[in-house]
């Protein structure tokens, strides 16, 4: 499983897919999900629904976010350079020396975001943190003229550009976009696990978009699709590292998927926090249950669509998170991929009837 895993992460790890200009990695991940299931459709916000028909009323579904942080063109120097902003949270201390893909009509045009050498800078430009306001994208233009003769225009999205690579002599990989096309291969994979079993309800994935920009994709799609269990994955900070602790970030690569009992935006309830934390221990699935303040995922909205939804979280740990180096690991996703596996052969009619019925005092 685990090869698997790196080819389908390597695959949307380096497609595009910046929030709002997901449509290059929406048509991969479609293509992905069609062998497995009976139907598959975009909505008129772009978000990806996949429908695996069972038997009964009841309906279950797996969410993952398609897009990644990214930019958007603001301007054109006369000189051909551009500024940007950014789509999502990217912290600009990472971004010079990179370089990048510009979606244009026809592909995309490459550009590196450049900045003034040291040997250039006074003592105080040293010592002072890049803004974006600071930065710019040299795409080798002449001038303004010939970057507009490219297709380029205020309103391009740019993505920041890194190949996935594994590191080391273990399970660890590192690139870019691993927020949440980790999510996406798990999705993948466990619509492949389970294609030819038979459910009594529904079984539904749904790959998201915006979800940088605001949790916007799930916020549409939880209306069209109300399920009567959710299950959202995506990538939660690990604290493994120099610079940060498991007490300020409390999960650890390599120590199995994160079960979210809180975040800033979302509440486990106590059936479902059960449902998954019994379940991996019966099956033997190491985890690592998490309470942590900053960050929250398509679950806080989902949760709260209509009447509200039971809704669990998991996380694969991350470290570098928003960078173009970030690192997971393979055993992790492997292990998210079992214990999804194993929640959906514990559900049935009755179980998801119990986690809708209202209780009566």
């Amino acid at each position: 499983m685990l090869n698997e895993l790196f080819n389908l992460l390597k695959e949307f790890s380096e497609s595009s897919g910046p929030s709002g200009y997901e449509n290059e990695i929406v048509k991969l991940i479609s293509m992905k999900l069609k062998p497995y299931v009976n139907e598959v459709w975009i909505d008129r916000f772009l978000n990806i629904i996949a429908k695996k028909s069972g038997e009964g009323k009841n309906s279950v579904m797996i969410y993952a976010h398609m897009d990644e942080v990214g930019l958007i063109i603001k301007h054109i120097d006369e000189e051909g350079f551009l500024t940007f902003e950014t789509l999502g949270g990217l912290d600009a201390k990472i971004l010079p020396s990179q370089r990048v893909k510009i979606l244009v009509n026809d592909g995309f045009i490459t550009g590196v975001i450049g900045c003034k050498p040291p040997h250039l800078q006074t003592q105080k430009e040293m010592e002072t943190p890049y803004k974006i306001e600071d930065l710019f994208i040299d795409v080798g233009a002449s001038n303004k003229k010939e970057a507009e003769s490219w297709g380029i225009k205020p309103g391009c999205a740019a993505t920041l550009e890194r190949n996935l690579e594994k590191i080391g002599k273990g399970n660890l990989v590192s690139g870019k976009a691993l927020d949440d096309r980790v999510g996406c291969a798990i999705m993948i994979k466990v619509a492949e696990e389970v294609a030819k079993e038979k459910f009594d309800y529904d079984l539904y994935f749904g790959g998201t978009v915006q979800e940088e920009l605001g949790l916007r994709g799930s916020r549409v799609m939880a209306f069209s699709v109300t399920p009567s269990l959710g299950l959202v994955v995506d990538t939660s900070t690990a604290g493994d590292f120099p610079g940060l602790t498991l007490k300020k970030a409390p999960l650890k690569v390599g120590a199995g998927p994160g079960v979210i009992i809180m975040d800033s935006g979302f509440m486990a309830t106590e059936e479902i926090k059960n449902l998954i934390i019994s379940t991996a221990e019966e099956e033997k699935i190491p985890y690592q249950p998490v309470v942590i303040k900053g960050g929250t995922t398509d679950a806080a909205f989902i949760q709260l669509t209509k009447e509200g939804v039971p809704v669990g979280s998991l996380a694969v740990p991350s470290r570098y998170t928003h960078s173009t180096i970030e690192i997971v690991s393979l055993e992790d996703m492997a292990n998210t991929v079992k214990l999804i596996v194993a929640i959906l052969k514990r559900l049935n009619a009755e179980k998801l009837n119990a986690l809708n019925k209202p209780k009566l005092i």
